[in-house]
């Protein structure tokens, strides 16, 4: 699932209604941008009243990813190498493909991936 872009931007300009009913900007504004981990927390813990699901966390991951983002190029640094250095040489790729029109189709699709290397 994910929210329409109209609907996190509201997320982010709701107007202040209430302790813990904020919208993401007022939140985000004066704040060290490069704390990413409190700002996070502080974007989930201001605004439970909203809910734990669906377009509210759909927004703060939007932020979330925007200040990793920042904060990389504020030090220089890729973001893998922030948050672990979880880098791998290689990785095993897959196939995922839809049935065919008809059995024979589906085997085809079958044998075109094998022949690219991938396996299940």
């Amino acid at each position: 699932m994910s929210s329409q872009s109209y609907v996190c931007k509201a997320i982010f300009e709701a107007p202040r209604s209430a302790e813990r009913r904020h919208g993401l900007t007022y939140l985000l504004r004066g704040q060290d941008p490069l704390d990413v981990e409190g700002l996070w927390n502080r974007l989930y813990y201001h605004t439970n009243r909203y809910g734990r699901r669906g377009a509210v966390i759909h927004a703060i991951s939007g932020a979330d990813l925007a200040l990793w983002d920042l904060r990389g190029k504020a030090l220089g640094k890729p973001v893998y190498e922030l948050m672990g250095d979880g880098r791998r040489a290689s990785i095993r790729a897959y196939a995922s493909y839809l049935f065919g029109a008809s059995p024979q189709e589906t085997g085809q699709l079958a044998r075109q991936a094998v022949d690219l290397g991938l396996t299940q």
